[in-house]
């Protein structure tokens, strides 16, 4: 187990590093943290075309090819996914991208195979494209997700990287870019330890985790509201106790002012009583600033408590780049920086 963990834009750095001196970097996680999408971005920022190598459900002699024996002498023939130095590199891209993906759920002797390929960059009798780059992806071994752990002659032939994705500093601000559900966002922004409730020991069918967040994200994007007969299909897809917990925040949600009251009066509008309608209202808030209603916004947060305020001004300056433009909200986070000064 690793001290040491990578967030998504370390990530890429370092794998985009490690593919530019012709090194595998292997990227581990618990499940459903993004490793696939991760890499997959990486390869459509470079013009390459990903080659998805599902190393868990493929035998050894696909790595290396299978025996032929049609001339005078033996020799193995290569499975056709694999670029060679023949292969030509397809319109619109400027090369490959080898993923070998499930590499720690792989097979012994599979792992064994791919020793040729990542160490010789060779499959077969043939060398690998010179624009063929090799990235590998795996579950670590303590989440028990049918991780078999690396043979010990393969640990030293990659370079390992552990992802660890935070929500408010990583999941928050891409969330919002993407235009997630503003329930979820505001949920997790309250909750921010369900963002991945993952336990290898868990019980239930499912769990949240950033990939069932994105799933019920698509699910609910276009109802405005989730009544009870939601609450099977929101369980099924990020577990009991989170769904339960969303559940109730959405009946809170519906009860939220509108933009439009907070807008035109933020220093009259009303304001909620209880803590968690307030947790609800900062992220709402968030998920909706614009640079022409982002001063009626701060008006109406200066009404709450300084630790509101705080959760506001972080979310908004890492999700909204044009915040430190506009004046109110400047010095807004003035005066925290100051207080804090003050107490440091």
């Amino acid at each position: 187990m690793s001290n040491f963990t990578v967030s998504p834009n370390q990530a890429k750095k370092f794998i985009k590093k490690c593919m530019k001196v012709q090194e595998v970097p292997l990227l581990k996680s618990a499940p459903g943290m993004g490793k696939s999408d991760l890499i997959r971005s990486i390869a459509d920022e470079l013009g390459l075309l990903v080659i998805d190598v599902r190393l868990a459900q493929i035998e050894a002699v696909e790595m290396n090819g299978y025996p032929d024996l049609a001339g005078e002498y033996a020799t193995y023939k290569q499975m056709d996914i694999f670029p060679t130095q023949k292969t030509p590199i397809p319109a619109g891209y400027n090369g490959f991208l080898i993923f070998l993906d499930e590499l720690t759920q792989a097979k012994k002797d599979v792992q064994g195979a791919a020793h040729k390929l990542i160490l010789d960059r060779m499959v077969g009798q043939e060398k690998l494209h010179d624009m063929a780059f090799i990235v590998a992806a795996g579950n670590r071994s303590q989440d028990r997700a049918a991780s078999t752990g690396l043979i010990t002659s393969l640990q030293s032939r990659l370079i390992h990287l552990t992802l660890h994705v935070d929500f408010e500093n990583d999941f928050f601000p891409y969330a919002l870019n993407e235009g997630y559900d503003p329930r979820i966002l505001s949920f997790l922004n309250f909750r921010t330890d369900a963002f991945n409730n993952f336990d290898p020991l868990h019980s239930g069918d499912t769990y949240a985790c950033s990939r069932t967040w994105f799933k019920l994200h698509k699910l609910i994007k276009d109802e405005p509201e989730l009544g009870h007969s939601w609450v099977p299909i929101i369980a099924g897809t990020i577990g009991e106790g989170a769904a339960a917990e969303f559940k109730t925040f959405c009946g809170i949600w519906q009860s939220l002012p509108e933009v439009a009251s907070i807008t035109s009066n933020p220093s009259g509008a009303n304001l909620p009583s209880d803590s968690q309608t307030k947790y609800a209202m900062i992220g709402m808030l968030t998920t909706k600033v614009t640079k022409e209603n982002l001063p009626s916004f701060v008006t109406y947060v200066r009404r709450m408590e300084p630790e509101l305020q705080l959760v506001f001004v972080r979310l908004v300056a890492k999700g909204f780049i044009e915040a430190l433009r506009v004046p109110e909200f400047s010095k807004l986070l003035r005066d925290f920086t100051e207080e804090m000064r003050a107490y440091s």
